[in-house]
């Protein structure tokens, strides 16, 4: 999934659920070794009145990797695509045994952004790194719409916040321009993707900046 949301060519949700089902159909059991069973499959995406993973650790989190919108975000496009509707989904963390805590999937991704994508330490932290710190960030976004393709919980404050505190920044975009201009660059195509394909309810003015940021950098390269 994370590949074709990387490549830009699907159109919506369903193409991503289709994805999903052609590479998570294979079977297995006592007569059947990996045989590709889509039509099985999806039957059960069709069935299923939720979605659950759980997390045994805190120490990442759904913005720190593809990984997680690839599998989980991808089995709930799946079972959009199947059943028709969004179903309920739910992040279990059982990093505190003795604490067991379940949020929804967007319950999860607004704690993760007002505790880390909107605390300007976790930014300050990343700038001693550099080049690696920059394109941490621009990974970050990536990551953000790849799960607001795949599941939709990323909402408007979301994007919002991204672009004010990444693009429109000036002190931490010209950070990024110095040490890693492609960072910069790739969050601006990103917001502007997200925009398109109205994921994300952008002003006039917004995406107007975001515009320029992309052009001069792209020709700056």
């Amino acid at each position: 999934v994370v590949h074709v949301v990387e490549s830009k060519n699907w159109k919506d949700v369903s193409d991503l659920g289709a994805v999903y089902t052609t590479w998570g159909c294979h079977a297995y059991g006592k007569k059947v070794h990996g045989e590709k069973l889509p039509h099985i499959f999806s039957k059960r995406m069709a069935k299923s009145n939720l979605a659950v993973k759980n997390e045994p650790t805190r120490e990442f989190d759904l913005l720190d990797g593809d990984d997680f919108f690839n599998y989980f975000g991808g089995m709930v496009a799946a079972i959009t695509t199947h059943s028709g509707e969004q179903k309920p989904a739910y992040v279990p963390s059982t990093s505190d045994v003795d604490h067991v805590e379940t949020l929804s999937l967007h319950e999860e991704a607004s704690r993760v952004m007002r505790a880390k994508v909107c605390n300007p330490k976790w930014i300050e932290g990343l700038k001693r790194h550099g080049y690696r710190g920059a394109k941490q960030v621009a990974s970050m976004v990536s990551y953000a719409f790849g799960w607001s393709a795949t599941t939709d919980i990323i909402d408007d404050w979301m994007y919002n916040n991204i672009a004010n505190r990444y693009a429109f920044d000036q002190e931490n975009a010209d950070w990024m321009r110095e040490v890693n201009p492609w960072a910069l660059h790739s969050i601006a195509e990103s917001l502007l993707e997200a925009h398109q394909r109205e994921m994300w309810n952008a002003s006039d003015e917004d995406v107007e900046k975001l515009r320029k940021i992309y052009i001069e950098l792209e020709g700056s390269f």
